[in-house]
């Protein structure tokens, strides 16, 4: 699946709409990913800065793209 953004503010916003397509839930991602709820929430809600630092940020956003079936090195 290809997510096309238009801004940067897009971004949480096309992760969210991908997951609820997929018929998942936060929970889910959570479970499978073993990232928290809130790293995710804050995933889709643009707060980057809730993330944990460096590296990890890349980590989590490509977990979570992987498990609502998006390319990780796209996303």
């Amino acid at each position: 699946m290809t997510v096309v953004l238009e801004t940067a503010e897009d971004f949480g916003l096309a992760l969210r709409t991908t997951r609820e397509a997929a018929g998942r839930t936060l929970r889910d991602v959570a479970d499978v990913t073993k990232l928290g709820v809130r790293t995710l929430e804050a995933l889709e809600k643009n707060q980057i800065d809730r993330l944990p630092p460096g590296i990890f940020r890349r980590a989590v956003v490509r977990a979570y793209a992987k498990e609502v079936g998006l390319d990780p090195e796209d996303t």
